[in-house]
């Protein structure tokens, strides 16, 4: 099994976040720099937790962002369901098709 990068990095910014639950947030551009990303990358991964209701957050550069549940009510499935959707993990091919 294959788990992109993005899937890693939502992990990794909910694992960041989750000790601050719920009083506090971090910044976008504070992930980003701490994960050594581009912001835009981050953005998009906060984006797609945010969708599916993992994280609350703020907009742009400042904006705050904090877990919108419990952490131990997150799990990785939930981030990965959120970042990749519901495609198939693996994909079979059937050798007999491509014999004669």
């Amino acid at each position: 099994m294959w788990i992109n990068k993005g899937v890693e990095w939502a992990a990794h910014a909910c694992a960041v976040m989750a000790p601050l639950w719920p009083d506090r947030g971090l910044a976008l551009s504070a992930m980003a720099e701490f994960h050594d990303l581009p912001e835009p990358y981050m953005a998009k991964q906060m984006r797609a937790l945010a969708r599916e209701g993992i994280i609350t957050g703020g907009r742009g550069r400042s904006g705050f962002h904090n877990l919108a549940r419990a952490p131990d009510e997150i799990t990785l499935l939930d981030i990965l369901l959120a970042v990749d959707g519901d495609k198939p993990m693996f994909r079979w091919t059937e050798i007999r098709q491509k014999g004669p």
